[in-house]
Parts: C-alpha cells; sequence; structure tokens
C-alpha cells in the first residue's frame, strides 16, 4: 500500500492522494511524522566553517602557553570567550588542531582537578582546568603579549598528573590461570 500524501490543508478539510486517486475530505487525521533526508546535492551545499590562517608564525609546541578565542555560540558549560590554555599536545602543525588545557584567571577552589599555576599569564594568575581538556585549532591561538612562554617541566608534569588522574583507568589484567 503507498503512502497517503496531505496536498493542501484549508481548515479541517484537505486535499489528498492515495494510491494514485485525489480525493476531497471533509475530516484530516495525521497519524504519522515524515522525516526528510537531505539529498546528496542538498548535503553538499551545506556551508563548512571557514579555514582561518594561523595568527602564529610556528607550530605550538606541549607546554607553551596561548591565549585561546574559543567559539562566540558554545553552550554553557563550554568555554566560550578569550581565556589561557597550554599545549597538552606534542605533534602538532601550524595549519592543523591542538589539543590544550584551558585556564582561567579565576580560582577554582572547588574543583579538585584544577591547579593553581606557578607561571604567570599576562601578569595575571592563572589556574589550569584540568577535567576540560579540549582540541580546537591553531588559528584560535595567540601569544601572550610578552611572547610565547612555555610552563617548566616540573609544573607541567604537576598539571598532566592531574590530567591523567581524571581519564578513566585501564582495568588490571586478569591473572593467569
Amino acid at each position: 500500500m503507498k503512502p497517503t500524501v496531505v496536498l493542501k490543508q484549508r481548515g479541517k478539510r484537505a486535499t489528498v492522494i492515495s494510491e494514485g486517486t485525489v480525493t476531497e475530505v471533509a475530516e484530516v487525521t495525521i497519524d504519522a511524522t515524515i522525516k526528510a533526508q537531505p539529498d546528496a546535492a542538498a548535503a553538499d551545499a551545506i556551508e563548512k566553517p571557514p579555514k582561518i590562517a594561523p595568527r602564529l608564525k610556528s607550530a605550538p609546541k606541549i607546554r607553551q602557553l596561548y591565549w585561546c578565542d574559543f567559539p562566540k555560540d558554545a553552550h554553557l558549560p563550554e568555554f566560550w570567550k578569550r581565556r589561557p590554555v597550554i599545549v597538552l599536545s606534542f605533534k602538532n602543525t601550524l595549519h592543523g588542531a591542538v589539543t590544550v588545557v584551558p585556564c582561567s584567571t579565576q580560582a577554582q577552589p572547588d574543583n579538585p582537578y584544577a591547579l593553581d599555576l606557578e607561571t604567570t599569564i599576562d601578569g595575571r594568575a592563572a589556574h589550569a582546568i584540568c577535567d576540560k581538556v579540549t582540541t580546537v585549532a591553531v588559528s584560535r591561538l595567540l601569544p601572550d603579549k610578552d611572547g610565547i612562554k612555555r610552563l617548566p617541566e616540573k609544573e607541567f608534569n604537576k598539571l598532566l598528573e592531574l590530567v591523567l588522574s581524571w581519564l578513566p583507568k585501564l582495568p588490571e589484567p586478569p591473572e593467569p590461570s
């Protein structure tokens, strides 16, 4: 049986087509939901986000501090404004993506995964939020006004320890029988 399709509805009256026959109907009851799938041409017509040239001169390196322009259309609790970040990934390119730990200039006393940094950003105290690791385009990064800083290895190791403690752990392998 072919589905019934409403061609034109006026108040409670409608013109319908069913099995090739056009009929005028006085009472209309719709008992199905139709979901339209875009065809291949429509899918190709969806506009991709723009590719923005990076503002950096070289690829970011692990432990470096930058300012990041997070998307303005974020949904809370996502990060949404310019804020400091620490580069976590170690094989980065100038035109690719980079994994970062976002920071805040506001203290995070209730977050056990926040690290109070000894290193300042633009002269301000910062707190790494280690349970919010994220990946962004390198084009979102800007250097600090005093140039590109790098977190000391000892401080970065504390940050990395917190990030790893937040991630799930692998189960212990079963003991051999």
